[in-house]
Order: C-alpha cells, then sequence, then structure tokens
C-alpha cells in the first residue's frame, strides 16, 4: 500500500510541475502579446503627434498677380525642345495655331494664387561644386529641368525653373531667375509642364475664337459641296441649331507635326483644290464674317489610311482671309460631318 501511495504522490508531483512550466510559458506568451499591443498602440498615438517641420514656409503666388493681365508670351523649354504661346490681338496662338484660352487662362490663375512654398536651402554661388551638385541632385541641370519664362512688356521678363519631382511625387522643386534659393511647391502645376502643341491648342475642328467668339446662333447659312452637289442648309432647315452646334463640337485630331528642319509641315493648297477634296463647308456667320472648310483624304502615307485632311479658311467680311488652319481628323469624325450636313 505505501508503495503504491508513493507512486501516486511521485505522478501527481510530476503533473503538477508540468502544469507550473506550461503557466509560466503562457504568461511568458502573454507579456510578450501585452507588451507588443502597447508599443503598436503608443506608435498610433505618436502618429497624430505634429512633427516639426524645419523647412522655412513662404506663403506667395509665383507670379504676383498685377502682371496677369500684362502677359502676353510664355515660353516653356526643356532638353527636348521649347514651344512659344502669344497673345495676338488678344487671341492665344501655340506656336501658329489657335491656342485653347480657357487651359492658358486656369494656368495664368494658377500662377498668381497664393500657395504655400518651402524653402529647402540657398545656392551659393562662391562654391560652384557644391551649386553643381545640388543642381543635379534637385534637378535643375539642363537634362531635367522645365523653363517657364514669362513676358509681361516688351523688355521685362522672368523665369520659373521646375526641377525635379519629390520622392513622394506630391510636390516639385522650384527656382526662380530672381533668387538663389530652392523651393519645393505643389505638383498642381503639373498637367501644364508640358511642350505638346495638342494639348495648348484648340481642340476644335473650327475655331471657336477665329475670326471671334463662334457660337451656333452666329451661324446663318452653310453651303455643302459633295459629291458633285451643291446643299443649302440655313435656319428653316431640320434641327438646324442642334446640327450646327454638333458641328462646332467635333474635334480634329492634331495638327501637322514639325518636320525635320523645325518647320511646320503643311499640305500643299494643291491637295485642297476643289477637284480633289471630297467635302467643302461654306459657313456665313451673322457679323459677315466666313468660315471655308475643305475636306480631302490623306494619301501622303500609307500610315494615314482613314485619316482626312481639313484646311479651315477664316474670311472677314467674307472676302478678307486672315487665318489657314491645317488639321487632321478621322473617318469616324467625317462621317459624323457627313450625318450632321447631309
Amino acid at each position: 500500500m505505501k508503495a503504491k501511495v508513493k507512486v501516486k504522490m511521485k505522478v501527481k508531483l510530476g503533473a503538477g510541475i508540468k502544469m507550473k512550466k506550461i503557466n509560466i510559458k503562457q504568461n511568458k506568451n502573454l507579456m510578450f502579446l501585452y507588451a507588443t499591443v502597447l508599443i503598436l498602440a503608443l506608435l498610433y498615438l505618436l502618429s497624430f503627434v505634429k512633427k516639426t517641420d524645419k523647412r522655412k514656409a513662404v506663403n506667395t503666388a509665383l507670379i504676383n498677380s498685377k502682371y496677369q493681365d500684362s502677359i502676353y508670351k510664355l515660353q516653356l523649354s526643356n532638353a527636348q525642345g521649347s514651344l512659344e504661346i502669344t497673345k495676338k490681338d488678344g487671341i492665344w496662338f501655340a506656336g501658329d495655331f489657335p491656342a485653347d484660352s480657357e487651359r492658358i487662362n486656369n494656368f495664368l490663375k494658377n500662377l498668381t494664387k497664393i500657395r504655400t512654398l518651402y524653402k529647402l536651402q540657398e545656392l551659393k554661388s562662391n562654391k560652384a561644386s557644391q551649386s553643381e551638385s545640388l543642381n543635379e541632385i534637385y534637378g535643375f541641370d539642363e537634362a531635367n529641368k522645365f523653363v517657364l519664362r514669362y513676358f509681361y512688356n516688351e523688355s521685362d521678363f522672368m523665369d520659373l525653373i521646375f526641377g525635379k519631382n519629390d520622392f513622394s511625387q506630391t510636390s516639385r522643386y522650384l527656382m526662380t531667375s530672381k533668387s538663389t534659393a530652392i523651393f519645393e511647391v505643389d505638383n498642381l502645376l503639373e498637367p501644364y509642364l508640358t511642350l505638346s502643341r495638342q494639348i495648348w491648342c484648340e481642340p476644335y475642328m473650327i475655331s471657336h475664337i477665329i475670326p471671334g467668339k463662334i457660337d451656333s446662333d452666329m451661324i446663318m447659312k452653310i453651303k455643302i459641296n459633295y459629291d458633285n452637289n451643291e446643299i443649302i442648309k440655313d435656319s428653316q432647315s431640320e434641327n438646324w441649331k442642334t446640327n450646327c452646334s454638333k458641328l462646332l463640337d467635333l474635334r480634329h485630331g492634331g495638327f501637322q507635326e514639325l518636320n525635320k528642319n523645325g518647320n511646320t509641315e503643311t499640305s500643299t493648297d494643291s491637295t485642297f483644290e476643289k477637284n480633289q477634296a471630297e467635302m467643302i463647308l461654306s459657313l456665313e456667320l451673322g457679323n459677315k464674317n466666313s468660315i471655308k472648310i475643305t475636306i480631302s483624304p490623306d494619301d501622303n502615307s500609307s500610315e494615314n489610311i482613314g485619316q482626312y485632311q481639313v484646311q479651315a479658311q477664316y474670311y472677314l467680311n467674307a472676302s478678307n482671309q486672315i487665318f489657314t488652319c491645317n488639321s487632321q481628323i478621322s473617318l469616324w469624325t467625317y462621317n459624323k460631318i457627313k450625318e450632321i450636313m447631309l
């Protein structure tokens, strides 16, 4: 009996020691879990603590608003080339083509609004090697910089020099021609820092600004020459105003690109002669101005199959030609014109 009791006591004692070890291990695991939760909670709370920003904040506009109405020319440039946007007789042109005036006005409003810049540091003129290194770091070297030069009278201009984006891609580095300071600015100007004429030019096949602002109410009559027939449409025609609006809303597919010499590639006038044109639209406006639209198939290249060339000629008082613009449209747009006009 005594032997049996001893065996039972040993079994109970061993089981008790084993349970104690398990409890200690579980307590350690719980303590580790609690410590982890506590650390994560502290890190979460610290994320709401406002960090000290060592950058110097400057609230200012990139261009003084007093110059906004005086600006008559913008020069955009980078390592790939340049684009000049000029106001002539109140109308903006991107190169030789009518520009999107709404886009340009929005650009100027963006440049003249008050925003927060962060001053990072100064370029020291007496340390050329340091300046060169900083130019590469911030993207102010020739390979990376984008320069906006704006003219506000015949002899005065200033430069805004944009460098690289910061690592988060939410801001961009900036310098001006008046200062050696390097700033960080928001990226709201990013859509405007481009040399693409397709983006800067007016998108419509028929200009809404040459020879003056035009809308469907101003079109009095349209003469259509198509398939050796002449069709006249006016305010008495079915869906007249709706069709005029649809015609004005049609967009071109781009202007002629630059050739290797940097000159504008334009189609010869013979391309648009009446015997080669598929359709001619002659618009008579209420202010006695007129617009002639000549549409011809683009047979210059096998790459342009399904493309049509459009020549738009603009006249003051029906006879004084003031502007000619050549663009391209797709087969879809051409079919839309036929659907509207025929």
